[in-house]
């Protein structure tokens, strides 16, 4: 019901008009619904409530980006890393930029930098974007290397890193190993999910990690 929602935000702000959240909901609602003039704008009123609210830097600037206006979505991300410097989403979305452009030593920079900032459950698509990055430059080996460390993090539970992994290795003309990766992959997501799932019912402790699947490699040091 959008126009509940639009309704319910609009009420918000005439109490609340100087709320950044509420600025960017009603930024994401009307850039949902081909609204992006005011959407923008609702975005540039949040960060004028707040200069340090990342969110909204990092929905603008990747609009910015996906309609092909890299100069300008560059100027915006990097005003929100001034202002936002630990933000591991922005300086994630950077390195998305500079990977487009072709800039991949920037891109790798920003990349380490949104790994060394962000919590660990986004430690995965980090290590993901490193292993792109590696392999548009040349470096195989170390593509594999850090989509294995990719897939460890989360415990084998990351498809990510295992598609660019088989995709990797199709790429590369191992087709066998392809196939193998794939099916390991299925293996350890779903018994992931399961073990998941007993834990949410039973209310139990994590179990310990299960014995290295075969076709794991160690990370490097």
């Amino acid at each position: 019901n959008l126009d509940l929602a639009r309704a319910t935000l609009q009420n918000g702000l005439r109490k609340l008009p100087n709320n950044p959240w509420l600025w960017h909901g009603m930024g994401q609602l009307e850039m949902s619904q081909g609204r992006t003039d005011y959407g923008i704008r609702c975005y540039q009123r949040a960060i004028q409530e707040d200069p340090a609210f990342a969110h909204s830097y990092h929905a603008w600037g990747i609009h910015e980006f996906n309609n092909g206006q890299i100069a300008k979505s560059m100027k915006i991300l990097k005003k929100g890393i001034e202002y936002c410097p630990t933000n591991h989403r922005l300086h994630h979305a950077l390195g998305d930029l500079y990977r487009g452009a072709k800039l991949l030593k920037d891109a790798e920079r920003s990349y380490k930098r949104a790994l060394e900032e962000g919590p660990r459950v986004s430690h995965s698509f980090a290590l993901s974007a490193l292993a792109s990055v590696s392999y548009e430059l040349g470096n195989v080996d170390e593509a594999r290397r850090w989509l294995y460390r990719s897939i460890e993090m989360n415990n084998g539970r990351h498809a990510q890193g295992w598609l660019a992994l088989a995709e990797i290795e199709e790429a590369e003309g191992n087709v066998g190993e392809a196939l193998k990766i794939c099916e390991a992959a299925i293996i350890r997501y779903e018994h992931g999910l399961m073990e998941a799932r007993k834990r949410y019912k039973k209310g139990a402790k994590p179990a310990k990690p299960s014995a290295k699947h075969p076709y794991h490699k160690p990370s490097p040091k």
